[in-house]
């Protein structure tokens, strides 16, 4: 089997070659099993992100549509404001007309006694 150095040369070279091999396969493997996990996280993050930015965009919606509300609201609020002060007006003028009458009467009744 062994006739010469040579031939126990390339069977050391072929166990080398086989460990350097195994070793780089075994290295590769790792290596693959990181890139995974780091696609895996960057997808994630990636989800997260996205998920956040349509949470941004629905409470700015809200947002929007709540001051649309909020201004019609203020609009009708000032205008049920407007007609409290509008009746109130008119009672006041009312009870100061109803008033001036009574006291043109007493005035009157008063000439009529006079008289």
């Amino acid at each position: 089997m062994l006739q010469t150095s040579q031939d126990l040369l390339f069977i050391v070279l072929a166990f080398c070659v086989l460990w350097i091999t195994i070793l780089l396969c075994w290295g590769l493997y790792y290596l693959v099993v990181m890139l995974r996990n780091t696609y895996k996280i960057t997808k994630n993050v990636n989800q997260k992100v996205e998920a956040f930015g349509e949470l941004i965009e629905a409470l700015k919606s809200k947002v929007s549509s709540m001051a649309a509300f909020l201004t019609l609201f203020s609009h009708g609020i000032s205008a049920l404001i407007d007609h409290i002060k509008e009746k109130r007006e008119k009672e006041e003028n009312k009870s100061i007309n109803n008033q001036q009458l009574t006291d043109n009467n007493e005035e009157v009744k008063i000439k009529v006694i006079k008289k």
